[in-house]
């Protein structure tokens, strides 16, 4: 088997591994696969799965899960997908601790962590639909989160970000909505702007405070100064991908 993974021959080590019926040759396997482009496969997910469910491998598998959820919000920043995922994961710790592992320890924590993981997720998605109703309070919860470390493991940091930018454009406070990407360029060096700030929401800004643009290729932010404006209620529109459907 590991000669077939060295060779890269997927549908020899696909075809192997069913015909080995061994648990080490399905994590092999699965291990393999993971290699590949699953993120872009559905088929290839399936087989990951399917591998390491008939390897009673659920602590693989939870990784695996763990993986999907990070796709998830990295590439599509779907949460609720997110969460899904990880509830998959956690399903699979717990049925790793039936068999009274001898990391057993190391399961309780990592199942600890998906719980707190999660419901940050779920607070996130929670704040979503309050801020259809109500933006104020929205808003002060996601600086909360913003402020919160251990929340932005969990939440992408330009998620949180884009609400609260998006939010004092639509309320015209357009030195704090550039304030809010300077915060975030500071916290984030490295951020793509454009992936979570659209380009009419950074036209708007460009445009009434009379800058030339942003520069969003990893350099620093400049021509604007850092007046702080408060905020006020109004709706904004914050819509989120959904491009696979998770099973």
């Amino acid at each position: 088997m590991r000669s077939l993974v060295k060779s890269g021959d997927t549908a020899r080590i696909v075809f192997f591994a069913n015909a080995a019926r061994k648990k080490e040759i399905y994590i092999l396997a699965a291990n393999y696969l993971q290699t590949l482009n699953w993120k872009e496969d559905c088929d290839l997910m399936k087989q990951i799965e399917l591998f390491y469910n008939k390897a009673n491998a659920y602590e693989h598998l939870a990784s695996f899960y763990e993986a999907c959820a990070q796709v998830e919000i990295d590439d599509y920043r779907d949460y609720n997908k997110a969460a899904d995922a990880l509830n998959e994961a956690l399903q699979c710790i717990a049925k790793a601790l039936q068999n009274n592992p001898k990391n057993q320890e190391y399961l309780m924590e990592k199942q600890t962590e998906l719980y707190q993981t999660i419901g940050n997720i779920k607070e996130f998605i929670q704040i979503r639909t309050i801020y259809e109703l109500d933006p104020i309070d929205a808003i002060r919860q996601l600086e909360a989160f913003a402020d919160d470390k251990q929340v932005c493991k969990n939440i992408r940091l330009g998620d949180i970000y884009a609400v609260m930018i998006a939010y004092n454009v639509h309320k015209e406070n357009y030195k704090k909505a550039y304030s809010l990407v300077q915060q975030l360029k500071d916290r984030e060096p490295s951020i793509e702007l454009n992936r979570y700030v659209n380009k009419e929401i950074q036209d708007i800004i460009c445009e009434k405070l009379k800058l030339s643009s942003f520069i969003t290729d990893n350099k620093n932010l400049s021509e604007c100064d850092n007046d702080q404006q408060s905020t006020n209620d109004e709706e904004v529109d914050y819509s989120y991908a959904m491009k696979r459907n998770f099973q």
